[in-house]
């Protein structure tokens, strides 16, 4: 599973798509990047590559003690 490392934070993080424009899709705080398969995957195939990932305290994303929404903004 790939990860990207922040502030001692693991942020697990999903690319899909080859090239093409790069967008990101964030969900709502305790929500979690699965909710965006279908449509990660549908602009995937129409040409855009897609980033998708779980913030801290949600998912799949390893993280210790307490955390801030400026802790999550520079994740």
């Amino acid at each position: 599973m790939p990860y990207a490392h922040a502030l001692g934070t693991e942020i697990f993080y999903s690319l899909l798509g080859e090239s093409g424009p790069f967008v990101t899709l964030l969900n709502g705080f305790a929500r979690t990047s699965s909710d965006f398969k279908s449509l990660a995957r549908f602009l995937a195939t129409h040409g855009f590559t897609v980033l998708t990932l779980d913030n801290r305290g949600s998912g799949q994303t390893k993280w210790q003690g307490e955390f801030s929404i400026a802790d999550m903004g520079q994740d």
